[in-house]
């Protein structure tokens, strides 16, 4: 399945285990499969479960937004977040 970059890293939060992204095209919802690359330097995948504005839980969220994501996995710091899209 093809994965697009939809979001960008800005920061990480070991502790949480929540990045903060900024969406720079598309929309991201809970429930998408997203792609990362960890901070190791391998690609994984994942089901995006938490997104956050101001500490309020939101469902979707669109291009210009700055968000907390939950994260499985340390990511890249400036690397890219993919949205996999179906068959």
């Amino acid at each position: 399945m093809p994965a697009y970059p939809t979001a960008k890293v800005l920061e990480y939060n070991k502790d949480s285990g929540q990045a903060l992204v900024l969406l720079e095209n598309g929309i991201l919802r809970i429930g998408n499969q997203i792609e990362i690359v960890g901070e190791s330097g391998s690609t994984y995948r994942q089901e995006l479960t938490s997104i956050l504005l101001d500490k309020k839980p939101l469902y979707e969220v669109t291009s210009g937004s700055r968000v907390l994501i939950k994260l499985d996995k340390a990511p890249k710091i400036n690397t890219s977040v993919s949205k996999i899209v179906g068959e």
